[in-house]
């Protein structure tokens, strides 16, 4: 097995939204040769993901890097409402 853990540290909020957001793609993810785990601790997210080769490992960590973007782009249009 292959692993991967990354751990983003942001203010407590923002994690929350993240955690949220992300937590729905958590287990077993689709073609069911990788799982992920999302854990939330304060202001630091943490995102681990199993994966039973390399390929698959990299499938999973590039779609929870994409989803992090998405989740940060609509933050940032949440906040810029109004603003002008």
């Amino acid at each position: 097995m292959h692993e991967s853990t990354a751990r983003i540290e942001i203010s407590s909020d923002a994690a929350e939204i993240y955690y949220l957001a992300l937590k729905p793609e958590e287990g077993l993810l689709p073609g069911g040769r990788s799982s992920a785990q999302v854990i939330l601790a304060g202001d630091r997210l943490m995102i681990w993901i199993e994966a039973r080769d390399t390929t698959a490992l990299r499938a999973a960590v590039n779609s929870f890097i994409r989803w992090c973007i998405a989740v940060m782009r609509c933050i940032g249009e949440v906040v810029g409402v109004g603003r002008k």
